[in-house]
């Protein structure tokens, strides 16, 4: 969020748009790679239920990520 914030400010939307898009794709990774430790520590003891309660999880992070952001951005005049 802290690069989003920072983009906000910046005289060119296209900076906004490269923020917006690249912290979605460090949040994406680090999930991806918690997702796959847990998978490696609990060997054979897979749970659907916990996997769907972190993308579950995730996307609700998401939405409150992209609305307070969207909010910062109407506030900010752009």
């Amino acid at each position: 969020m802290f690069f989003q914030v920072r983009a906000i400010s910046h005289s060119n939307p296209n900076v906004f748009v490269r923020a917006v898009m690249g912290s979605m794709l460090i949040k994406m990774m680090v999930c991806s790679a918690a997702v796959l430790i847990y998978a490696g520590f609990s060997k054979n003891e897979i749970s659907k239920n916990d996997l769907f309660s972190f993308m579950f999880l995730y996307l609700i992070y998401l939405f409150t990520e992209v609305r307070a952001i969207m909010n910062r951005n109407k506030k900010a005049n752009a």
